[in-house]
């Protein structure tokens, strides 16, 4: 009976010094009253067929829920389960999903996704805010 007790205690400490505690910090997300404002792109990281995800390129996200990106179609946004998706507001078709990767107080990096065609596609994207440039 004993060497049953002291086999499972040992089991137990074993199985418990093996479980992963996960990551402490928290995954960043995606906020309306954060992202609001104009962003420029500083850096890409990552294979991307889309020839307009340069440095420097602008993207405007205003409080109504609209935008202006370099994608003409990619007009509106909203913010679902703390990924920022956008779409084409006309016919509702969705454009692309940015991921939070790390946020600043004045840039981010987000990981953009395609949809549609193009939902195998991921890069990783750094952004700064335009009060940074004035």
């Amino acid at each position: 009976m004993k060497a049953k007790l002291i086999i499972a205690i040992l089991a137990l400490t074993v199985a418990f010094s093996l479980t992963s505690c996960g990551d402490d910090e928290p995954t960043p997300k995606f906020r309306s009253e954060y992202l609001v404002g104009v962003w420029y792109v500083t850096d890409v990281e990552g294979e991307s067929p889309w020839n307009w995800l340069v440095k420097n390129a602008e993207y405007t996200f205003n409080a109504n829920g609209t935008c202006k990106t370099p994608v003409g179609m990619e007009d509106s946004w909203k913010i679902t389960l703390g990924q920022l998706h956008t779409f084409h507001a006309e016919n509702n078709e969705p454009m692309f999903i940015y991921e939070m990767v790390k946020e600043g107080s004045a840039n981010f990096t987000a990981r953009i996704k395609g949809t549609l065609n193009e939902s195998g596609i991921s890069v990783l994207v750094s952004f700064e805010s335009a009060k940074v440039r004035m």
